[in-house]
């Protein structure tokens, strides 16, 4: 008897999905919080968020913790990506849920800012291994959404700095999540 379809094959659990959104402000969002609906509003267990401040999963609640540690953006005014994913992950099977969400954006960066010293991919570190302390024993596959070039665009940065930066710092992100 074949398996169910969202069973894997080999009837071991099929890993949650642990989402990632990084860059700059994009990243955070921009959709207005007052064009969401009360139901999109309202906690959303189906996706946990990794609270910044402490630094633990909760539901997420956009306007309340979808922004928190996000340079440029306040979290009772807008949100991003967030809003879509809560919506998608709330049509998944039982099994495939929660979806992991860590927001690790900055607002206004550039790819400089991110550089393997720097403060914002040091606030992304951080972040990455709380979520892995805190999902340790938990199967996750990891997905990155990036977000990151008009700032520098806007400042005339290179193409030629730029593009290699950013095949570096994509190189240190995958280095980070495994």
């Amino acid at each position: 008897v074949p398996a169910r379809a969202e069973e894997p094959a080999d009837g071991g659990r099929r890993p949650k999905l642990l989402v990632i959104i990084t860059g700059e402000s994009n990243s955070g969002g921009f959709a207005l919080n007052s064009e969401a609906t009360t139901d999109e509003l309202a906690p959303r267990p189906a996706v946990q968020i990794l609270d910044n401040d402490a630094i633990a999963f909760r539901p997420l609640d956009i306007g309340t913790n979808n922004l928190l540690g996000h340079a440029g953006l306040k979290p009772t005014e807008t949100h991003g990506f967030e809003l879509e994913l809560a919506n998608r992950a709330e049509r998944l099977p039982k099994e495939s849920l929660p979806v992991y969400l860590v927001k690790t954006g900055q607002g206004g960066s550039k790819i400089a800012e991110w550089a393997a010293d720097g403060m914002y991919f040091q606030t992304f570190r951080s972040r990455i291994a709380a979520a892995k302390r805190l999902l340790a024993g938990e199967q996750v596959r990891p997905v990155i959404l990036f977000s990151l070039g008009i700032n520098d665009a806007i400042a005339g940065t290179p193409l030629e700095q730029w593009k290699p930066a950013v095949e570096e710092h994509l190189a240190r992100l995958r280095r980070e999540i495994g």
